[in-house]
């Protein structure tokens, strides 16, 4: 019983010394001190007054990416992306996504207006039942491109009405494909129990329906657009070539009057929608964010003892290869990684699992101590686990939130924390579970 109190009072101090060093923590980047024997030597902060320490990471990557900034405005930039929340305009942190192409080729209204739809889009009335859909005019707010359109008249039957983003898109089967745009209510309502749903259509080469593998039902409120993006992912069915991404309303009799706002809808071969990327003509692809570790950063990681600490805020989970989302990685040689699914793996080979497990959405934080004596993992909602290897395989050169080709993050780092020594057990598993 007393060695059982001892250890809590233990974890207990620990936890103590880490909020203590988390709540006092700066902008920018920041020395360890403060008389704190376990506080960090080196300090990343991605959320307060956010900017890149330029000589602990080096950024690349990015290109026709987009963030929304701190008056909550989308705004296209390139790595380092530092976004906001689009409606409370918090500050999130740094954005690591890994490269995506969005295959809606007119996704900012080029050549839409009033009566006019948008360059390749498309509108199906033939199931209205008496209900057609026609656009009223396109926009721009907060950084966000828009067709308004408005469907009405009277249903005489069950039926639905279509708005498609452009022409067919070329896919194959078993391919995931995710399927996202922002919506919002611009005048009238729903009723008689019509809905709305975003989703995308799987073709033959014919071409030929076959199913529907995404169709989200939501409910468009007249809040801010920027804060009601829908989305839905799926895996195509067997025999297909092409995939049409859609907008359905459903209609039950009766009559129906609404408009909506439908906003910088995305195709992309993912299992989530990824921040919007901006097409006018032709498919876009946005390129992995990187960010390679120089100066005391990689000096800290590259000795024979030492500890990290990543926080970080993850949009999405990964289902299929690769499993592993990469978060800290060294990149010369042999690749050691620690990994977002709690995991630390060398040549893809598992060497540390955590009996835990991180959860998409929420904020979370994964460590790694090490020195001659073995290596420490610890992660959110996970007690440490421990192995007899040394350091990171040997390697001296580091990349933060993605391996440099086919893993990332996806989402936002808030803090890197470093140490030049091993630190106890009790102190990083404190640091993990303190976010």
């Amino acid at each position: 019983m007393r060695r059982t109190i001892a250890a809590c009072l233990i974890l207990a101090l620990a936890l103590a010394s880490a909020h203590a060093q988390l709540t006092t923590t700066g902008a920018g980047s920041a020395p360890g001190g403060g008389g704190n024997p376990n506080a960090p030597s080196l300090i990343l902060n991605f959320t307060s007054t956010p900017s890149l320490d330029t000589t602990n990471l080096t950024p690349s990557g990015g290109t026709n990416g987009t963030v929304w900034n701190s008056s909550g405005n989308l705004v296209a930039t390139a790595a380092p992306r530092f976004t906001y929340d689009p409606v409370t305009h918090a500050a999130r942190g740094l954005l690591i996504e890994g490269t995506k192409t969005n295959s809606i080729a007119n996704n900012t209204m080029v050549g839409g207006g009033p009566g006019t739809l948008p360059t390749g889009w498309f509108i199906d009335n033939s199931n209205g039942a008496g209900v057609a859909l026609s656009v009223v005019g396109v926009g721009v707010v907060n950084g966000i491109s828009y067709v308004t359109v408005r469907a009405v008249g009277t249903a005489t039957a069950s039926g639905w009405c279509s708005l498609y983003f452009g022409p067919m898109i070329a896919a194959a089967a078993a391919q995931t494909w995710a399927v996202s745009a922002y919506f919002s209510l611009a005048a009238g309502s729903l009723s008689n129990g019509d809905t709305t749903a975003i989703g995308f259509d799987a073709n033959t080469s014919v071409p030929a329906y076959i199913s529907s593998p995404v169709s989200q039902n939501f409910t468009p409120t007249n809040a801010s657009l920027a804060g009601q993006r829908q989305s839905g992912a799926a895996a195509t069915p067997a025999s297909t070539a092409f995939v049409y991404p859609w907008m359905t309303l459903s209609l039950n009799p009766g009559f129906v009057d609404v408009t909506l706002n439908v906003g910088l809808p995305q195709m992309e071969q993912s299992e989530f929608a990824t921040s919007p990327i901006l097409t006018s003509g032709s498919a876009a692809t946005r390129t992995g964010d990187q960010f390679t570790t120089t100066g005391t950063a990689q000096t800290i990681l590259a000795a024979a003892a030492g500890s990290s600490m990543l926080y970080m805020n993850r949009e999405g989970a990964k289902t299929v290869a690769p499993v592993a989302q990469a978060a800290i990685y060294s990149t010369a040689g042999s690749g050691a990684q620690i990994n977002t699914n709690q995991r630390l793996q060398t040549n893809g080979v598992t060497q540390i699992t955590l009996a835990g497990g991180s959860t998409p959405g929420a904020p979370e934080a994964i460590g790694l101590s090490w020195s001659a004596a073995g290596r420490t993992l610890a992660g959110t909602g996970a007690a440490v686990a421990t192995d007899a290897n040394t350091a990171w395989n040997g390697q001296t050169t580091f990349t933060i939130g993605s391996n440099g080709g086919s893993q990332w993050t996806y989402g936002v780092l808030t803090q890197l924390l470093l140490w030049n020594s091993r630190v106890p057990d009790t102190v990083l598993n404190a640091y993990a579970q303190s976010q």
